[in-house]
């Protein structure tokens, strides 16, 4: 262990004298929810008492270990003094102010990521977000801006975090290499960045065919709804939820066809009451409305796809087969269901998408493992090798990834700190609870 010089600012103001090092603690995981960090302040009132929504750096060596926001203060009379219980949360707190209430077309996952930050977010930065993959239509109704990513992030198994300045990362989830130098722990003969390492094997979440349902697709024909006017009615209700895909939906009255926009979004009941040639749709309570009332005996026609109730089944059959030899008997099948109504869209894409990541994340059995280190850079997320002659039976450059990093200072002097990071890992990318 080298020490390190550690310094936590509170709004600007350097506190790290005045805190009890040994008792800060971060944690971070791959679950991208905020990275927290709790730290024990005793300012014999020399400094101002820090105030819920100010700003928290630590740095060490240059390097910021967290930054956040603090959610939370409480005080205790130790007798001699006032002793506070400081907790923070990652930018993720501020990030999430504003809620998404959005539709966006189809387009790449980097380009909704950019416009969600850009429009709900836009203190933050996207410097970091990696080119991905094109993705269906997606519709953020009241969703925080970090579910809305982590929905994007799951549809192509892409990894996100923010950053400790305010900067969004969307990336590959094979993108980030530990802080080893070959990014290979040589378990049997590595002395210095890591110690108790503990591995495991483990079945008990094993599933190779998953049913996903509770979720709608399109239709393959559009169906024709007639309505006829009746000189005061401006509502109708289609009977169906529609498909929000452009073009998947039409409207004509008397014959004449509509321009047709989304009901509450792009227009409200009373507004515009001179536009004839608009129709909204409610796409939430399945309703036609128009800013006028055609007269008695009009037609007024809706041509449009919906969305119905949807089954897939998706299974592993490789897994299946490493099941079969491990289980010594029987056929590797292990079902499970998955009811998620979010996956409702045009097209079963997302379902599947989903589907083989479950399948990917619980079809064979999980190595997992914790062990500690005092080496710097560690983050959940990460990839690296272990590689043994002797654990496991042996172990050939077997890919794992960080799922949970927690760091404290330790052993704090006069001459410095150190700190140190308990690590989990896990040879899938994803958090299995």
């Amino acid at each position: 262990m080298s020490s390190i010089s550690t310094q936590i600012t509170i709004s600007g103001v350097d506190y790290s004298s005045y805190i009890d090092l040994e008792s800060v603690e971060v944690d971070n995981n791959v679950i991208m929810t905020s990275d927290t960090m709790t730290f024990t302040l005793n300012l014999n009132g020399e400094l101002t008492i820090p105030k819920t929504g100010n700003e928290v750096i630590w740095t060490n060596n240059g390097v910021r270990e967290f930054a956040g926001i603090i959610t939370q203060i409480k005080e205790t009379d130790i007798g001699t003094d006032l002793s506070y219980d400081v907790s923070v949360q990652s930018y993720e707190f501020s990030f999430n102010k504003r809620w998404v209430i959005n539709y966006y077309s189809q387009m790449s996952a980097d380009a909704m990521i950019k416009q969600i930050v850009s429009q709900f977010a836009p203190s933050f930065t996207t410097n970091n977000v990696q080119s991905s993959y094109t993705i269906p239509p997606q519709y953020f109704n009241y969703k925080k801006p970090s579910d809305a990513i982590k929905k994007v992030a799951e549809q192509i198994e892409f990894g996100w975090y923010i950053d400790y300045y305010k900067d969004v990362h969307f990336y590959p989830i094979e993108f980030f290499t530990s802080p080893l130098s070959t990014n290979i722990l040589y378990i049997d003969t590595d002395t210095v960045n890591y110690k108790d390492l503990i591995l495991e094997y483990d079945i008990s979440q094993l599933k190779t065919r998953v049913y996903l349902k509770g979720f709608k697709s399109r239709i393959g024909t559009p169906v024709i709804l007639t309505y006829k006017g009746d000189g005061y009615t401006t509502q109708w209700n289609l009977g169906y939820k529609p498909s929000r895909n452009s073009g998947d939906i039409s409207v004509t009255v008397g014959g004449t066809s509509l321009t047709v926009k989304r009901d509450l979004v792009d227009g409200s009941p009373g507004q515009n009451t001179s536009d004839t040639s608009s129709a909204y749709i409610n796409y939430s309570q399945n309703l036609l409305r128009l800013n006028y009332a055609p007269a008695s005996g009009v037609t007024i026609s809706v041509t449009m796809y919906y969305l119905q109730d949807t089954i897939i089944m998706r299974e592993n059959p490789q897994a299946q087969t490493v099941a079969i030899a491990n289980d010594g008997q029987g056929d590797g099948i292990y079902e499970f269901a998955v009811t998620d109504q979010s996956l409702s869209q045009a097209t079963i894409d997302a379902a599947n998408a989903r589907g083989d990541m479950l399948l990917y994340k619980y079809g064979y059995p999980q190595l997992t493992g914790s062990f500690q280190s005092f080496t710097q850079g560690w983050r959940a997320g990460q990839y690296f090798y272990l590689n043994s002659s002797r654990r496991m039976g042996g172990l050939n450059n077997t890919k794992v990834f960080i799922q949970r990093v927690r760091k404290k200072i330790v052993n704090s002097n006069s001459n410095g700190a150190f700190i140190q990071y308990d690590i989990e890992i896990s040879d899938i990318p994803y958090l299995v609870q």
